[in-house]
């Protein structure tokens, strides 16, 4: 359990990084 919720966070914090990459 505590394996899949690191995996979210990883997930969320790529999806951050897309989104502040294709706003520069």
């Amino acid at each position: 359990m505590l394996a899949l919720l690191l995996l979210l966070v990883a997930f969320i914090s790529a999806c951050r990084r897309r989104k502040y990459t294709s706003i520069q």
